[in-house]
């Protein structure tokens, strides 16, 4: 037991010289805790800085929401603008649409006849421009001589006709059946000269005379001041002077 006590003595005083505690008589200094002063001011310093933060913060958002209502204010027309120029492109694209189906709709209804005569006026423009169109004046075997006697009606309506509008019984070449003009081969009709005496014209580079038979059995009636008269089998029609025919 005593063996206890004195190591519990001996473990004692070695705690109390390890801890070194001042007592009564130790000299006592006066000791300045600077670490609690480091301390405030790093909290100062934090504190001053998180309130510059804020402020510049509440600065920009304040600079922000005023520098907006203004670019929208000095320009008002932008959205406008923007609207116009969707609308303008709006109303081309619906105006193209519009043409375009238009134009097919007016290409789709031509029909091969309608074809076929664009390409014969064609082709008689180029034909006919070097045509020629003469009208002579009547040809009499003797001069004329003054009569006193009146001209009766008989005579003037008894008189030979000189323009194919005298003949509207008869239809034009193209009003021919088809039948018909499939018989009737193309005719350049390039030179027409008119007299009293009957005239000529020149048809695929040959001249012509009234009762001359063409290709195709195609036979000249007439040669009158606009046009002449001709016939094919049992059918007679009349054609305009210079006015080719191209059977397609």
């Amino acid at each position: 037991m005593s063996l206890l006590l004195d190591a519990l003595n001996k473990a004692d005083q070695e705690r109390k010289r390890n801890e070194a505690t001042p007592g009564i008589d130790s000299n006592h200094e006066n000791i300045i805790d600077h670490s609690a002063r480091n301390k405030s001011l790093v909290i100062a310093a934090l504190a001053i800085g998180f309130v510059i933060l804020l402020a510049a913060i509440y600065w920009l958002g304040q600079r922000s929401a005023t520098t907006t209502p203004i670019a929208t204010a000095t320009n008002p027309s932008a959205k406008t603008a923007k609207s116009q120029q969707h609308a303008s492109m709006a109303a081309k694209s619906s105006v193209a649409n519009v043409s375009q189906e238009s134009i097919s709709s007016t290409a789709n209804s031509d029909t091969s006849e309608d074809s076929v005569a664009s390409l014969y006026q064609q082709n008689a423009q180029a034909q006919n421009s070097n045509a020629t169109l003469t009208i002579s004046p009547p040809q009499t075997d003797s001069p004329a001589t003054p009569t006193t006697e009146p001209v009766t009606t008989t005579e003037q309506t008894t008189a030979a006709p000189t323009s194919i509008t005298q003949f509207a019984n008869l239809p034009d070449l193209h009003d021919l059946p088809s039948q018909v003009l499939e018989k009737i081969p193309s005719l350049n009709y390039s030179e027409h000269n008119y007299n009293s005496n009957g005239g000529s014209v020149k048809i695929n580079g040959n001249i012509q005379h009234p009762n001359d038979q063409l290709a195709g059995g195609v036979v000249i009636d007439k040669i009158l001041e606009d046009g002449m008269i001709l016939h094919v089998g049992n059918y007679a029609f009349k054609m305009h002077a210079l006015n080719s025919w191209i059977n397609m």
